[in-house]
């Protein structure tokens, strides 16, 4: 899609999470300007886009599409809303952000990819912890076969989450704490690992009572390589540090990454039988609201650059067609197969 020169004109739909989005736009002015803030409510939008320099504040999501300073919009609003203001968008000509899941269904999702591809413009999903430094060192590490091949790995995304608002209505969410957080566990290890052939799973709601759905999953993972993987996540673990980690363990060593220290350790196999010393490494250049700044960075230079994202839309799809598979497992009590299903 064509573009004139200069900073691409931003407008950030949604004013919790969107106001980190605004705040890195704000902070790269020679690649975007925030045109406008949009919000359900007047007076958070007025005091986002006072707070960020943004031209516009309103309560119209119709305004931010006609606006023709507008050529890229970042949707930080709950899950049900992503496909149709992303469709809304694409046809409007707007390059689109959203933050994950992509939507709550594949159906959902693939409406959304086909609006963006039928117009050309850029799609992309704030997968952002692809963009931490520890993560990115496992995944190098695990490609290079320096802990050879992975045949067991977790993912972990549990402490105490207070649930408000939209987060309490399946309709809105899509299911719980599996779709919402345990999805980045999920992108992760599929990422790392590779494609999923089977899950398995259980939930329940143990602490958050006036949720609808789960605060509580755990799935169970078997990859196309054979592998087994598991992720566990919940919102309701009483623990003073949260635990957001990946376990890697290959026929010659395991990987250790610790979101709560931006850390990576690992331990590798020097001989038979014979395990070498833990190594450390401590990589603090990128912590978790920089992580969400350079996705959006790596946005912008899509846009910019005619090229896709490095988090395709597909590689969001696959993981909520993962998530939708666990739900089916979980309510049938059965091993669901994604074997053929695309």
């Amino acid at each position: 899609m064509a573009r004139s020169s200069g900073p691409i004109g931003v407008a950030i739909v949604g004013t919790r999470f969107g106001n980190l989005h605004a705040e890195a736009v704000s902070e790269l002015p020679e690649r975007a300007r925030l045109v406008a803030i949009c919000s359900r409510r007047e007076e958070q939008a007025r005091y986002s886009a006072q707070q960020f320099g943004a031209e516009l504040a309103t309560t119209s999501f119709e305004q931010v599409l006609r606006h023709p300073g507008v050529e890229a919009v970042h949707l930080c609003v709950p899950h049900d809303l992503h496909a149709p203001m992303a469709i809304a968008a694409a046809d409007a000509g707007k390059h689109i952000l959203t933050e994950k899941p992509i939507a709550m269904t594949v159906e959902d999702a693939d409406r959304m990819i086909e609006a963006a591809d039928r117009v050309g413009v850029v799609l992309m999903v704030s997968h952002n912890q692809r963009f931490l430094q520890h993560h990115q060192r496992a995944k190098d590490l695990v490609a290079s076969g320096t802990i050879g091949e992975v045949f067991l790995c977790r993912g972990v995304f549990q402490g105490y989450s207070p649930i408000k608002g939209w987060r309490h209505k399946v309709a809105q969410v899509g299911g719980g704490v599996l779709i919402d957080s345990g999805i980045h566990r999920i992108d992760l290890l599929r990422w790392i690992v590779g494609e999923v052939a089977s899950v398995q799973g259980e939930s329940g709601r143990f602490i958050h009572q006036e949720m609808e759905g789960e605060d509580t999953a755990v799935i169970l993972l078997r990859f196309v390589t054979g592998a087994i993987g598991q992720v566990i996540c919940s919102w309701g673990v009483k623990t003073p540090i949260r635990d957001e980690s990946l376990v890697l363990c290959g026929t010659k060593g395991t990987i250790w990454a610790e979101n709560s220290t931006l850390s990576l350790r690992m331990a590798v196999e020097e001989a038979p039988g014979q395990m070498g010393p833990i190594q450390d490494e401590s990589l603090l250049a990128v912590s978790y609201p920089d992580s969400v700044k350079l996705a959006i960075a790596h946005f912008l230079e899509c846009i910019e650059e005619h090229k896709q994202p490095v988090v395709t839309a597909v590689d969001a799809r696959e993981a909520v067609r993962i998530a939708q598979a666990a739900y089916r497992a979980i309510q049938t009590g059965e091993r669901v197969s994604l074997k053929g299903e695309r």
